[in-house]
């Protein structure tokens, strides 16, 4: 039982007579059921803007919340209910209010993917700098979620380009473990910091090199990403890329491109022993043969090709993931 109303039941029956019959007879619009939820509540998820209407005219509270700290404004958001989010501004709900997550009504309506929610908060003055506990802002949710379309509405309305989760990942980090390419070169235009790195040392260029991602390694390349920059394991891209069976298109740019086929990690394992430790031919290959007709590398000296003794590969160090 969720301690519902008479109310509350006619509100999720969607009766619009019955309502007014009972708020005329003095039914409480404002009373809770076990969730605290309240009919005003209960008709968002339902997206019934005239029963809304109902309500607020009996007294409804615009304001109140949920268990989880949702108004009645991030149901409607979060659902895509364009009419009923501006009947709900109207009636003087909080645009930047946020949930027991710290979740907006624009984070809320980015994460759905609804454009035209979106566009009415932001009209209504929604601050796109807001975060929610994660450290996830409105543009970063539009990343994660894939939606190039607001991510262009969101950086067209000032949103931060470089500002950083809890993990230290900005949107051009996020772009790279899982965005579309158009994304990223969406962030690049706005001038997204290629340089930026984590609370791992990990950049934008480490990750998609991890990826295997061949398109992304290529933009950020072109953006003036560093090829030799490590991250706190001391792993430069080539070597992430060797740990990545799929990615010896990366593997073969990044030697193009200059990446040090010598350099080693914290563990004292180059890009060749890398490949070699996690079993991949094809990605051994392409080292090798850099290294046989003198690719161009950051560092001088002779290859590190002595192969791990056996047993060596059970012992060496799992990597966290990027986003805790």
């Amino acid at each position: 039982m969720d301690g519902n109303s008479i109310l509350m039941d006619l509100v999720l029956r969607g009766d619009q007579d019955l309502i007014k019959t009972v708020i005329g007879y003095g039914g409480d619009v404002n009373e809770m059921n076990m969730h605290n939820d309240t009919a005003l509540l209960l008709a968002a998820y339902r997206g019934d803007v005239f029963i809304v209407s109902i309500l607020i005219a009996a007294g409804a509270d615009v304001l109140a919340k949920n268990i989880k700290g949702e108004s009645a404004l991030h149901i409607a958001a979060q659902e895509g209910h364009v009419e009923l989010v501006k009947l709900l501004l109207e009636a003087g709900s909080n645009v930047d209010d946020a949930d027991r997550k710290g979740n907006t009504s624009l984070i809320k309506a980015v994460r759905g993917g609804y454009i035209e929610t979106v566009k009415l908060l932001l009209a209504a003055g929604a601050n796109v700098l807001n975060a929610n506990l994660e450290g996830f802002t409105a543009l970063m949710k539009a990343v994660l979620e894939d939606h190039g379309e607001l991510v262009k509405l969101l950086l067209e309305a000032k949103s931060s380009v470089d500002a950083a989760d809890k993990c230290g990942n900005t949107a051009l980090m996020l772009a790279a473990l899982q965005g579309s390419v158009l994304i990223m070169e969406a962030l690049l235009a706005a001038g997204a910091n290629v340089h930026a790195v984590n609370f791992n040392e990990d950049t934008a260029l480490l990750m998609s090199a991890a990826c295997g991602s061949l398109r992304k390694v290529e933009r950020l390349i072109e953006a003036g990403a560093d090829l030799h920059a490590i991250n706190s394991d001391g792993d430069t891209a080539l070597i992430l890329a060797a740990q990545n069976e799929s990615a010896a298109d990366v593997v073969n740019l990044l030697i193009e491109k200059g990446a040090d086929l010598y350099a080693t990690n914290y563990a004292g394992i180059n890009a060749l022993d890398m490949a070699d430790i996690c079993g991949f031919p094809d990605i051994v290959r392409p080292i090798l043969n850099a290294d046989l007709f003198g690719a161009k590398s950051g560092r001088e000296g002779p290859p590190s090709t002595t192969l791990p003794v056996s047993g060596f590969s059970s012992s060496y160090p799992e990597r966290g993931g990027f986003i805790s």
